[in-house]
């Protein structure tokens, strides 16, 4: 699924959220395992064109897209 907008869109319970990941974002450099507890899952990163399925090592880097789902 691939959001147009940093508004976000539910199903039923479900929130899911893309967000631009732009210079001097602090997250930037980090790993995702690095990043702060939240209720936010990264659920996939856009990057050059291309779809990731992240995990806990994968980097976020400047100009990816982020997509969210919130717990």
């Amino acid at each position: 699924m691939f959001l147009g907008g940093e508004s976000g869109d539910s199903i039923e319970g479900l929130s899911i959220s893309e967000h631009d990941i732009d210079e001097g974002d602090s997250r930037i450099g980090k790993k995702l395992s690095e990043l702060p507890q939240s209720d936010e899952l990264v659920i996939m990163i856009k990057r050059n064109g291309r779809v990731i399925i992240p995990h806990g090592k994968t980097v976020i880097k400047e100009d990816d897209v982020i997509i969210l789902h919130k717990k």
